[in-house]
């Protein structure tokens, strides 16, 4: 694919336009700052589009993840483990701090109980106990996560995010790679409309 070629997705409708070799650089020392990915050691960019349209810049993204496994028996025969896994990356207008994002299970509820860890917000319930959210500060969390905000997150099932300042991780389960790259196509377009 050349530079500068735009397509567009057949199942969102969504058009995407490849990036540039500087921009593939920038996005890869941004991705250093998110937690999500420090289980990794080796980490590649294999592949990123713009999603074009967006207020903001917003981008998905195909990960080279490498990691290695220790047999519990042979402690010293360890596999290295590769996959690849999509990832979609948004420039946000407001700093939302340290925020992690993700599905709410029944033991996040039972850790809640003593850890007082989960942010809830009041005025939205069912956002509440679908998604359990942690932040390094709530109140800038809570001043800067709008209603709109936190009903595109409510469309999705099973979306795993982290913030860092304005920038926005997300991924989703990984066994249909096709539908995951829509699902967070639609999710960076309608979270980054300006607003957030």
């Amino acid at each position: 694919m050349t530079e500068n070629q735009h397509f567009t997705n057949p199942v969102s409708g969504i058009l995407f336009s490849k990036v540039n070799p500087e921009t593939e650089e920038k996005i890869s020392k941004i991705l250093s700052e998110f937690q999500l990915l420090r289980f990794y050691p080796f980490i590649t960019l294999a592949d990123a589009v713009e999603i074009a349209g967006n207020n903001h810049k917003s981008y998905l993204l195909l990960l080279t993840l490498n990691s290695s496994e220790t047999n519990v028996f042979m402690p010293q025969d360890k596999q290295m483990i590769t996959n690849q896994q999509l990832f979609g990356l948004a420039f946000l207008r407001k700093d939302y701090g340290k925020v992690y994002i993700k599905p709410e299970t029944f033991s996040d509820k039972f850790i809640d109980l003593f850890a007082r860890g989960d942010i809830d917000f009041e005025d939205d319930p069912v956002f509440s106990k679908k998604y359990y959210v942690v932040a390094r500060d709530k109140h800038q969390l809570r001043q800067n996560m709008s209603i709109s905000f936190r009903q595109v997150m409510k469309k999705f099932d099973d979306l795993e995010i982290e913030i860092q300042g304005n920038h926005l991780l997300v991924r989703k389960d990984m066994s249909e790679n096709q539908l995951n790259a829509s699902d967070i196509a639609v999710f960076l377009t309608e979270i980054n409309n300006g607003e957030n």
